[in-house]
């Protein structure tokens, strides 16, 4: 799917990811505001299956690409 669609996905609660993205459990997910931190607005961060968790912004090539997949949570 194109970034658009996969935008609605995380939105909505999905996590996604690249079909070329090297390591199939790294995903990007959303996290609301929460009152236990700091941040006042949604924001975008990446997951990995060694438990590293750090903010996401796609590039170039992301915002283009027609790869992207839904993963499991």
């Amino acid at each position: 799917m194109d970034f658009g669609e996969a935008l609605k996905q995380l939105k909505v609660g999905k996590r996604i990811g690249r079909a070329a993205w090297n390591c199939k459990s790294t995903g990007v997910a959303l996290q609301p505001p929460d009152p236990g931190v700091r941040m006042t607005r949604c924001y975008a961060f990446v997951s990995r299956a060694d438990g590293a968790v750090f903010p996401w912004a796609p590039t170039q090539e992301d915002l283009f690409a027609e790869d992207w997949i839904i993963l499991p949570r």
